[in-house]
């Protein structure tokens, strides 16, 4: 059932998503399975950068250099880097959710979070497995990486296709995109008024 449902997500999207959703998980399982993901991913990421060796390039801006420590400080702390991941994945799934309603979606919160709770899972092992070859042939790799990204944006689409009952997949595709500019307009939001924030804060002082 499993490998049949693993098979189905990269060759029959839609009626992998289809068997997701047959299979009534309750949400509570779903979400804990989403932090799960999120946990092993922020696991990898730390060992990542603990055994890899990165160098600040001396040429950065002193913004930019601090950025770079900022970034590599929290990659060394899986708890923070945990809820970081696990907050991005909450996200995109209301995300998903909201804007694939928004164009004629049908789908359902519980619905949408098991077909990208699906969708994650196989993401990270696939990853992992990429991240293992990476450490014995780094060109292949990349070249896998690159097909494994498109492919898993095409299981995206059809999942979503399927819990939203889209009639194609080329709308789920859509809700994809959207999202990730809902996300992106949302970022640049807060950003300008935390900006502005510190901008008023400063000239107080």
């Amino acid at each position: 059932m499993l490998n049949e449902l693993v098979r189905n997500m990269f060759l029959r999207p839609v009626l992998a998503g289809q068997q997701m959703m047959a299979m009534g998980l309750k949400r509570e399982v779903l979400w804990m399975a989403l932090v799960l993901v999120a946990l092993l991913s922020a696991i990898q990421m730390s060992v990542t950068f603990q055994f890899a060796e990165f160098h600040i390039p001396p040429d950065l801006s002193a913004e930019e250099r601090a950025l770079m420590e900022f970034v590599i400080s929290i990659a060394s702390r899986p708890f923070i880097l945990t809820m970081l991941i696990a907050g991005s994945l909450i996200i995109s799934v209301f995300f998903l959710h909201w804007v694939g309603r928004m164009i004629g979606g049908q789908g359902t919160l519980s619905e949408v979070l098991a077909v990208v709770t699906l969708w994650q899972l196989v993401s990270f092992v696939a990853g992992l497995g990429i991240f293992l070859l990476s450490i014995f042939m780094l060109p292949v790799a990349s070249l896998v990486n690159m097909v494994l990204n498109i492919w898993l944006l095409y299981s995206l689409s059809g999942l979503l296709a399927a819990a939203h009952r889209f009639k194609t997949p080329l709308a789920g595709l859509a809700t994809v995109v959207l999202t990730i500019f809902a996300v992106a307009f949302g970022l640049l939001v807060a950003f300008i008024i935390l900006g502005v924030g510190s901008g008023i804060g400063a000239t107080n002082v």
